[in-house]
């Protein structure tokens, strides 16, 4: 596994950064949760986005709904079936 880097930010305080993806955060325990499952899941068709959950991806296309970018049960229908999901 790789290690995390950490970087102190502008306004002085430390942060923890996921070396596969660049995600920020706080704690360290929750960029350790984040790097166990980083790598997996789904990305969203219409974005960088990819999620481990199908009901996150619900929730996230569910935006792209709400901006006139997609029919979202397109997409959660056709959510795929063979990957590693945490549910």
């Amino acid at each position: 596994m790789l290690e995390p880097k950490v970087v102190i930010m502008d306004d002085g305080l430390t942060r923890y950064v996921c070396p596969q993806c660049g995600v920020k955060y706080k704690k360290l325990s929750a960029l350790r949760g984040h790097m166990k499952e980083c790598g997996k899941g789904a990305q969203c068709p219409l974005c960088p986005k990819i999620v481990t959950q199908r009901r996150n991806l619900a929730k996230h296309m569910e935006r792209h709904r709400r901006d006139g970018l997609l029919e979202f049960h397109h997409f959660i229908d056709n959510f795929p079936s063979n990957i590693n999901l945490i549910i």
